[in-house]
């Protein structure tokens, strides 16, 4: 309770600033409201293990098709926008985020290589411009401890790692950065 009211209040101080949007404001407020299992049940959840981390929110996964049928393919988190670790061509990216982007990258491979049997389960949203979006769900954290299921985008934006994101113009570096200095300083 306590950290949900820091939060709150670290997170109203940038809006109050200009820093975040409303949009940004009301995610990041509603962070620790709920566990995010039953978002998992029923159609399209699937049986998936980590083949490797792309960089934060990027990744690629083995799915279990069913009838030991698996599929290695390229995922996207949803909801979530963590620091870049490479150039694309319309983003250049500085040292602090690079730093912040590698360390978000082995939170992430730390904490899906964590759960149990290295399997998680996870639930294909819609196919983006590049890859398939996903919701993953998290039932340990890093250090294999059991969690209230959350989903992974969630964790990482709570912690610091990561902003909300769906699909509007990024937010600049500088903006990203402070609200992430915001979720860690709690």
């Amino acid at each position: 309770l306590l950290l949900r009211k820091d939060l709150s209040r670290a997170v109203c101080r940038l809006y109050e600033t200009r820093k975040i949007n409303s949009r940004a404001l009301h995610e990041v407020s509603e962070l620790f409201t709920m566990s995010d299992e039953s978002e998992f049940s029923g159609l399209h959840v699937s049986t998936a293990r980590l083949d490797h981390v792309y960089d934060g929110d990027s990744y690629w996964l083995w799915v279990d098709l069913g009838f030991r049928t698996w599929v290695k393919e390229k995922f996207r988190l949803v909801g979530a926008d963590a620091p870049e670790i490479r150039r694309s061509s319309s983003h250049v990216v500085t040292e602090d985020e690079k730093k912040w982007g590698l360390e978000t990258k082995e939170l992430v491979d730390s904490l899906l290589r964590a759960q149990l049997d290295n399997s998680f389960r996870a639930k294909s949203v819609k196919k983006t411009k590049y890859d398939y979006g996903i919701n993953i769900l998290l039932t340990r954290d890093e250090n294999g401890l059991e969690l209230t299921p959350v989903k992974l985008s969630r964790y990482l934006i709570a912690r610091g790692y990561a902003v909300p994101y769906h699909g509007e113009k990024k937010q600049e570096w500088e903006i990203r950065k402070a609200i992430q200095e915001a979720a860690r300083a709690i």
